[in-house]
């Protein structure tokens, strides 16, 4: 980037004449001459061939005007977020794709490589299209087009004129049109497969220098005559395109045609292909991240309104896109009139239509060369705009890495003439014989789909949260002068990397093998070149951060926060502009690199580095383009020597508003030599959610109905209420009070109140890293049933499948008194998806089985979603809960709603309250109740405690801890309703008894609810809400486990994790761990070892000694008097008596009770009531749940043994607790 600075700072000798001056100075990097060649430049690119073959086609295969609502909907969260994203980095930067990065995220370099790889890749293979629509624009020029006849050299005796008087007499099953032939035979000359490359078509080539030809000299000088060749090549094919849709609507057939292509089929909605194919038409069209964006966008003056240009072009190309389906479908449906076939059989996409469809189309015209010539020049325009844009993209990033070597007289030209001929003699493998074989690989596997949906997630990743959303929003509101809409912020950090990555791991769960025509499968070694293309690209990212990791010196600390530090992005300024900020700045010669400024007297707010550089401050000579400006360790303002060599990273990484802003007589630390602060929530709405959303999950909707239908109904609110009042919210306020009091996690608040229980903490966070480890299966479970609920029919809704087997029947009102006990064994089309398509479950836990890989990549995606909510912590997670603790109460109250209206809802619910005293007198039930207690509220293992320890101190926790049980006792009765409602209509439907469907855990939410809502109208919309009700009940639980953890080893060690991104690399490892020792449970024997974990380590026996000791040390060790006196401090007043006596006899009585006696009923686990588990698998069993509960009186022997004094005085100096508590403890 070159202005008035290198010009007046540049290390060149003296020049002898004019004549050598010219050849040894840098050249200005340019840019548009107005604001006008920016736009029609970027129009070019954008409206291309995508816009004329592929959305028209798409929108007519995809449910025609319904199509509309995914494009639309991907098109606000993904394509017009990353759009301003890559037009505003290029804007702020003035730097190309590659060189941006560098100065935004220099870690992640790669993305600009990998985007570079993919144009590349396009720029080879996509020209080839150009020399195709030539060679038909010069067969056009001809008494009679050759496609619309079969009297040449070339056509075989199976040619037939196609018309409407012959349609249905003469037409034959091997029959071919004359287009047809045309275009497989004269043009292409196409061999048999891929293996038979064949011999070069010579006038294809001939054809293809043409076209490299006029792109070489469209990008000849760089934007200065690409910005006035875009005046023709962009608005001469928009007159084109008028031209064919007014001639297109005055065809007869016109109107059938464009209602076919626009009549709405909102049932296509409901297939994933559908969604798949927006998302890639968006990305494809948009140009999203190919590069031609940022290199673009470059070109552009700092103060240019990149935003409003952003929905200015959006709209143009979606609308050009949109009409062209107009100018196209009206031709084709007159060529269906006049031929007499359905459109269905003429309707095509790709080069089908492109060279096939149209041209038979335009043959059947009056004056068909007119016509003809009229489309393949727009053809060959709407082409040549994207590739010389993609040539110019390419040049900009080289010149950018290496301005000093291109940026000279000649010697861009030659470098463009050089690329120019190594493409061209690459694309002639595309004008062989087997040459569009080779086009499709490259189409399917580099230049669409999965790539630009993985680099899509990397961009908004690194830009939305390494680099900082709101940081961008501070550099556009600088440029633009206002701040984008906020939902931008929100696309970049959640919207968009959680569409693009949830859409690829579907694409690859829907993997097929390509196929060319829909009949040629290709050689195994083809789809070898495919992926490694494609993948090519992709790997060009992590190899980059390798790459810089190992170049690094230094300590992981250290590069860690110089690679994902930005480099300080300053325009370029003159030293009379910092003269006139400080008296103390000295400046070198004109001739000089080196503005040297005497930083110990530059002590500014940073607000004033931000407004010197702003371009208001920037006198008329020097507004030109940002520029890197970083500090040299000579404290000069220098830019770095390797970048002027060619523009490698700076050699220091600290930010320079940051730096000036210190006092200047001390070196100042590097941030991450800086230990962040705690962190508190932003709002007490934060905590409110977040705790809602750890107690609110998956037990409230799958055992609380059930334990209440099958312990008396009514009558069980008795037992559960008392559970409640005397262990639940005492043990609620207690974990919670404890956190807020000290402000530390599950373990370090043990370590304050009594060092001696302290690992009372450790056996909390064992037992819920085991949790997280275990329950998030759960969730690829349901990823995968939601997944499966975007297709024409569910697939548990039918035994047409290829897991089903012989014995396999559908559950309807038609055949269950008659089918169902024909044969015995039968089962149903549920039962088999569970069992045999979801889990594919083994014959037992000694049968571990193979992974089952597509539960994996969901096991995966949740991990992902847990990473990025628990990133920076409560920062992060207050946020997510805004929307993961809010959703699922709308979906449960939609399913509510639709539950009680349906027929039979009435017999569900009676069943599910209606009261029997009786069960009360079974000691079954009181377990039950107290069991679903400390389930359901997370107690005892840490999570409130970690939840509440960010409130402020004077938070009113005692009474958050009240609505906060009432809300969750309430979400669970609530549940009940929804879940029996639709149990009933159920029952109601197959003529059975609701016992006979009632169940609980995992058979309720993977086989009951399911095999429900396939009996109620639209069944798809009802399965998406009920599984993205329990995706997000079960991600805010884990989520909220995770941070838990992450709060408790941040605690032990400050100094060590709350530097630069050592907690986001702790993290990374235990999500990594997480998912690693995950993968067991989903293998075939993984719903066994589930059980495993759930019955002896994540409920039950072991909750309840948990309990007990807690209740025991703050009632009685600690003092519940003393703690009352705690609370009191914190809210003003002291908590209801009942609560204090609940800690002090009523939690340890209860819970002791109830834990002999389920050892005095205890019997061995099975699996389905029927499958006996070996001995080795109980021994596991109760080694997991021993391994949290022996850290008790291991941490004590520990404790004990570091003391000084006798065995007493140790004992009585660990149950004192400490010093530095908020006020005097009484």
């Amino acid at each position: 980037m070159e202005g008035e600075f290198l010009k007046g700072n540049s290390l060149e000798m003296p020049a002898q004449d004019n004549g050598q001056l010219k050849k040894t100075q840098l050249l200005e990097r340019g840019q548009w001459a107005n604001k006008l060649e920016f736009l029609l430049a970027v129009a070019g690119t954008l409206v291309g061939l995508g816009n004329l073959w592929r959305f028209p086609y798409l929108c007519y295969k995809n449910g025609g005007g319904a199509f509309l609502i995914p494009y639309v909907l991907f098109l606000l969260s993904c394509g017009i977020p990353m759009f301003l994203l890559e037009t505003a980095m290029g804007q702020f930067t003035s730097q190309g794709c590659i060189t941006c990065w560098r100065h935004f995220c220099p870690l992640f370099e790669g993305i600009g490589y990998a985007t570079q790889v993919v144009i590349a890749y396009g720029a080879v293979s996509y020209i080839v299209i150009q020399a195709w629509a030539f060679f038909y624009l010069f067969s056009s020029f001809s008494a009679e087009v050759p496609w619309a006849s079969c009297r040449n050299s070339w056509n075989t005796e199976s040619c037939f004129e196609f018309d409407k008087t012959n349609a249905s007499s003469n037409w034959t099953a091997n029959a071919t049109t004359p287009a047809t032939e045309f275009w497989e035979r004269r043009v292409l000359g196409i061999s048999k497969g891929i293996e038979e490359i064949g011999s070069l078509r010579w006038d294809l080539a001939l054809c293809l220098l043409l076209a490299w030809i006029l792109c070489y000299f469209c990008v000849w000088k760089g934007v200065r005559s690409t910005g006035k060749v875009v005046y023709f090549t962009a608005t001469f094919p928009y007159l084109m395109l008028v031209v064919l849709l007014a001639r297109g609507i005055t065809l007869p057939g016109a109107i059938d045609g464009i209602s076919f292509y626009l009549y709405p089929d909102p049932t296509r909605l409901v297939d994933p292909q559908v969604w798949m194919d927006a998302g890639a038409q968006v990305l494809f069209s948009f140009g999203i991240c190919q590069g031609s964006l940022t290199a673009l966008g470059s070109y552009n003056q700092y103060n240019n309104d990149c935003y409003k240009d952003t929905f200015i072009l959006c709209l143009v190309n979606g609308g050009s896109s949109f009409v062209a389906g107009f100018a196209i479908f009206s031709v084709l449906g007159f060529m269906s009139y006049e031929q007499g076939l359905p459109i269905s059989e003429v309707a095509a996409s790709g080069p089908g239509l492109a060279f096939i469809a149209y041209p038979r189309a335009v043959a059947m015209m009056p004056f068909p060369q007119l016509w003809a010539i009229c489309f393949f020049v727009m053809v060959i325009l709407l082409g040549a705009d994207t590739q010389f844009v993609s040539l110019e993209c390419l040049m900009t990033s080289v010149t950018d890495m290496f301005p000093t070597v291109f940026r000279r007289a000649y010697r861009r030209e030659l470098l463009l003439l050089c690329l120019c001929c190594v493409c061209f003699f690459l694309g002639l493998l595309l004008v062989t014989q087997g040459g569009l074989y080779f086009l499709q690989l490259f189409d399917h596997y580099v230049c669409s789909g999965s790539n630009l949906l993985l680099l899509s997630m990397c961009q908004s990743i690194a830009i939305g949260w390494i680099y900082g959303a709101d940081r961008l929003y501070d550099n556009i509101e600088d440029m633009v002068g206002y701040r984008p809409w906020p939902i931008m912020k929100y696309c970049w950090l959640y919207i968009t990397p959680t569409i693009c990555l949830g859409t690829f791991i579907f694409s690859l769960v829907k993997y097929k093998p390509l196929k060319f025509n829909k009949t040629y499968i290709y050689p195994n070694w083809a789809y070898a070149l495919g992926w490694f293309l494609g993948l090519f690209c992709v790997l060009l990212v992590p190899l980059w951060m390798i790459f810089k990791v190992s170049w690094m010196k230094g300590t992981i600390g250290q590069w860690t926060n110089a690679k994902l530090n930005l480099t300080q992005l300053l325009p370029k300024t003159q030293c009379n502009i910092i003269q006139q900020q400080t008296a103390s700045s000295s400046c070198t010669s004109a001739n000089s690199w080196s503005i040297t400024v005497n930083l110990k007297m530059m002590v500014w707010p940073k607000q004033n580095i931000r407004q010197l550089c702003r371009p208001e401050n920037k006198t008329q000579s020097t507004a030109k383009q940002p520029e890197q400006c970083p500090l040299n360790p000579n404290n000069t303002l220098t830019p770095a020597a390797n970048e002027y060599k060619g523009g490698a990273e700076m050699e220091m990484q600290i930010g320079m508003a940051d730096f000036l802003g210190r006092p200047g007589h001390l070196p100042p630390k590097t941030p991450s030599q800086i230990a962040k602060e705690r962190g508190k929530w932003g709002s007490k709405r934060e905590f409110i959610l977040s705790v809602a959303g750890a107690i609110i999950g998956l037990g409230n909707v799958w055992r609380f109905p059930y334990l209440c239908y099958k312990n008396g109904g009514g009558a069980f609110f008795i037992p559960y209420i008392l559970f409640l009042v005397a262990c639940g919210i005492p043990m609620f306020i207690l974990e919670i009070a404890l956190g807020q009091y000290t402000s530390q996690g599950g373990i370090m608040c043990w370590r304050k109140i009594c060092p001696l229980l302290e690992g009372l903490g450790l056996a909390s966070q064992i037992i819920l890293f085991y949790g997280c480890i275990s329950y998030i299966v759960i969730l690829a479970w349901a990823f995968l049933y939601l997944f499966s609920s975007f297709s024409g029919e569910l697939p548990w809704a039918t035994c047409n499948n290829t897991w089903n087997t012989d014995s396999c029947v559908v559950l309807n009102n038609y055949n269950t008194t008659v089918n169902w006990t024909v044969p015995v064994n039968a089962t149903s089309s549920i039962l088999e998806f569970w069992q045999r398509r979801v889990l594919n479950i083994s014959t037992g836990i000694e049968t571990m089985g193979n992974i089952q890989w597509d539960l994996s990549l969901y096991l995966l995606l949740a991990w992902i979603i847990c990473y990025f909510c628990v990133w920076k912590g409560v920062r992060s997670t207050g946020k997510a809960t805004y929307f993961t603790a809010t959703f699922p109460f709308i979906m449960l109250v939609v399913l509510f709603l639709r539950g009680i209206t349906l027929p039979g809802a009435s017999i569900g619910i009676k069943y599910y309250l209606y009261p029997n005293p009786a069960r009360l007198v079974d000691p079954q039930v009181w377990i039950d109740a107290g069991t679903q207690i400390f389930y359901s509220y997370a107690i005892c293992l840490g999570c409130l405690t970690t939840l509440g320890s960010y409130n402020k101190y004077n938070n009113n926790c005692y009474k958050d801890s009240f609505y906060l049980c009432l809300l969750n006792s309430g979400t669970s009765f609530i549940s009940g309703f929804a879940i029996f409602s639709v149990l009933g209509y159920m029952s109601q439907k197959q003529g059975v008894d609701i016992a006979a469907v009632a169940e609980s855990g995992p058979g309720l939410v993977f086989i009951v609810y399911p095999q429900a809502v396939t009996l109620l109208p639209w069944p798809q919309v009802w399965s998406v809400c009920f599984f993205t009700m329990i995706l997000l009940l079960g991600i805010d639980g884990q989520f909220v486990g995770l941070e838990s953890i992450m709060t408790s080893l941040s605690d032990i060690f400050p100094s060590q994790i709350r530097q630069g991104y050592h907690r986001e690399l702790l993290l990374l490892l235990i999500c990594a761990i997480s998912y690693v020792f995950g993968l067991v449970l989903v293998s075939q024997a993984g719903a066994y070892i589930l059980q495993i974990f759930d019955h002896y380590v994540c409920s039950g026996p072991t909750l309840l000694l948990m309990a007990i000791f807690q209740s025991v040390i703050v009632g009685w060790i600690y003092g519940a008097e003393r703690f009352c006196d705690n609370i009191e401090d914190m809210i003003g007043y002291r908590p209801l008596s009942l609560i204090k006596y609940g800690w002090m006899y009523g939690t340890p009585l209860t819970c002791s009770g109830t834990f002999v006696f389920m050892l005095l009923k205890y019997t061995p686990m099975r699996f389905n009531n029927s499958y006996v588990y070996p001995w080795w698998a109980y021994w596991i069993g109760w080694f997991l749940a021993m391994s949290s509960l022996m850290m008790i009186p291991l941490t004590m022997v520990c404790k004990l043994a570091k003391g000084k004094g006798t065995l007493w005085q140790r004992i009585k100096t660990s149950l004192q607790p400490v010093d530095d508590l908020p006020i005097e403890t009484k």
